[in-house]
């Protein structure tokens, strides 16, 4: 709701947060299966660029975070990367 509201009043900066996104979105490189490469270290490096913006947009542009109750579960080394309830993008989860 807020991202239409948002461009319903067109606000520019919250359309560049998009197209930035959108353009590292579309820079992201797979592999020789048609999966996502995050082996490589160009791979690596241009997921970590898209997940930070994705980060980034999510905060400007209001977007409620997911209920994360679930990670109480998880074991320790999970603990470690996710102690609370924020948003946490990694490239090496993606990998496992």
């Amino acid at each position: 709701r807020r991202v239409r509201s948002a461009l319903s009043r067109g606000a520019s900066s919250d359309l560049k947060q998009i197209d930035e996104l959108a353009l590292s979105h579309h820079g992201l490189r797979m592999n020789r299966r048609g999966d996502l490469d995050t082996e490589s270290d160009a791979g690596k490096a241009c997921c970590a660029k898209f997940l930070g913006l994705l980060a980034v947009a999510a905060a400007k542009l209001g977007a409620e975070g997911a209920d994360r109750y679930y990670r109480k579960g998880f074991t320790m080394n999970y603990l470690t990367l996710f102690p609370d309830s924020a948003r946490r993008y990694r490239v090496d989860i993606l990998e496992s």
